[in-house]
């Protein structure tokens, strides 16, 4: 690693461009025809979708499409990226059809000639849900008894793993030999943080040649 930077003063490259109104993104892109899709997302942590009424979005002015889990039945599931051995998968839809399971599960969208257009169809839908018990910690989702997010889970552990070289360091830390078989219990917090650049939350797609 170069440390001709470290300990310097370090001039912004981009800033001229951005500032003078010469900054490019996704939304100043004019494609020929180009559509915009907007999402409706769920405000519940867990619930039932119950009914999902597309008729006003349909009659709103430059709508185009109007599309539910029942329009995408063909899609499939999204794709896992990974999948470590012993970890318990689940079904992803694109747009869900029973049940959302976080606040802003997508679960339908509307495509239109524009992007207010189709935030007002968005507006339109008229979205029935029936509430479901949600968990918001570690310990009440491992709690006996804890609401099911899948149904076809025994509980909410994704993967455990045993550590048998941590567990025995920290019985010799404690003055005991790591073999009799004594369980450490402890319990942490974690404050929410992103260290990281943010995904861009913007795409632009065009038909392939």
């Amino acid at each position: 690693m170069s440390t001709r930077l470290l300990g310097r003063r370090l001039l912004r490259q981009e800033d001229p461009r951005l500032v003078t109104g010469n900054g490019r993104y996704v939304t100043d892109l004019a494609l020929p025809g180009t559509l915009h899709m907007a999402l409706a997302r769920s405000p519940h942590a867990h619930a039932r979708i119950a009914a999902v009424d597309v008729s006003r979005a349909h009659r709103v002015p430059g709508v185009v499409a109007v599309l539910t889990a029942d329009d995408l039945r063909d899609a499939g599931p999204l794709p896992v990226l990974a999948h470590p051995p012993g970890q318990r998968q689940s079904g992803f839809p694109v747009l869900p059809g029973d049940r959302v399971r976080y606040v802003g599960q997508a679960l339908a969208a509307v495509v239109a000639e524009t992007r207010y257009a189709a935030q007002d169809g968005i507006d339109a839908l008229d979205v029935t849900y029936g509430p479901l018990p949600a968990v918001a910690d570690g310990a009440q989702a491992t709690a006996p008894g804890a609401p099911k997010l899948y149904d076809d889970w025994p509980d909410y552990i994704v993967v455990s793993r045993r550590d048998r070289q941590r567990r025995s360091r920290h019985c010799a830390r404690d003055g005991l030999d790591g073999r009799g078989g004594a369980l450490h219990r402890c319990r942490g917090r974690q404050r929410r943080r992103w260290r990281g650049a943010r995904p861009a939350r913007a795409t632009i797609a065009t038909p392939a040649t």
